[in-house]
């Protein structure tokens, strides 16, 4: 890193243990503090990458950077390496990930819907943030994205294509309810190690 100053509003991650050099501790630019493995960071990075402003100067990474091996091409296909890493093979607590999130999402599409027509940018914010939150590792990189796109909206007061984009992420996430199910109902087949 040439300067860490640059980096103020990006991830900030480390190795947490020689022992296990695929963890790392991360801190968000909200402060958050998280544990993530190699295969989240790597699956994740290219939507953080995407929606993050970095302040000017040379950095580790830059808007558009992406991991090796980051297939833009599953953007709207849920990775199920990154959901075996997460939950690390526990069909369990995959259930209830995805109990969660198929409770959560129509309720919070309602609430991002009713933000729009209301022209309600805190309500719009907290709704979006909220159903990236519980979509956590079930969502495609095309979902976070259209979230983080109605987040910037919504801070920045421009809600012009805020209903076009509601509607494609609402498309997006209803193309996704059946496989969320088929997970919730098989779990995962195979655990990977």
């Amino acid at each position: 890193m040439k300067d860490r100053s640059s980096l103020a509003s990006a991830l900030d991650y480390q190795t947490l243990f020689p022992s296990a050099p695929d963890l790392y501790l991360v801190l968000s630019p909200d402060l958050t503090i998280l544990t993530a493995s190699d295969a989240y960071l790597r699956a994740t990075m290219n939507t953080y990458l995407a929606s993050v402003r970095f302040y000017e100067g040379d950095s580790v990474m830059r808007k558009g950077d992406a991991f090796e091996g980051n297939n833009s091409d599953t953007a709207t296909e849920l990775d199920r390496s990154v959901l075996s890493a997460v939950v690390d093979g526990d069909n369990d607590l995959l259930r209830g990930i995805c109990a969660l999130f198929l409770d959560s999402y129509p309720r919070l599409m309602v609430a991002i819907h009713d933000a729009i027509a209301r022209n309600d940018g805190n309500a719009l914010m907290r709704a979006a943030h909220t159903l990236q939150g519980s979509g956590g590792y079930l969502i495609t990189d095309s979902s976070r994205k259209a979230l983080v796109d109605l987040e910037r909206m919504a801070h920045e007061g421009k809600f012009c294509n805020a209903g076009e984009r509601a509607a494609e992420l609402a498309s997006e996430l209803e193309r996704l309810k059946p496989e969320v199910l088929k997970l919730a109902e098989e779990g995962l087949l195979t655990r990977e190690d």
